[in-house]
């Protein structure tokens, strides 16, 4: 995603209003990353703390005790993850 729309997408996942009477939050993400928590833009610009994601989600007072999931894929800086054939 271009940051311009990650930060859009930030702001509806902190929009009280929008998830007003909605049972949950499911979200997924796939992108790249670096070794300290952020996550990178399709223009590799650092554009949210994985940790700042969290708490966006876990902080909207319209979804207090209801489930939050998050999926994330990313890539932690230049370590290289092996193949592990099972």
């Amino acid at each position: 995603m271009l940051i311009q729309q990650m930060e859009r997408l930030l702001d509806w996942i902190e929009d009280e209003q929008e998830h007003k009477g909605k049972s949950m939050l499911v979200l997924a993400v796939i992108a790249h990353g670096d070794s300290n928590e952020w996550l990178m833009s399709a223009e590799r610009e650092r554009s949210w703390r994985v940790p700042d994601l969290i708490t966006s989600m876990c902080d909207n007072k319209s979804l207090v005790g209801q489930p939050k999931v998050l999926f994330l894929q990313a890539c932690r800086g230049g370590k290289y993850m092996y193949i592990v054939v099972l």
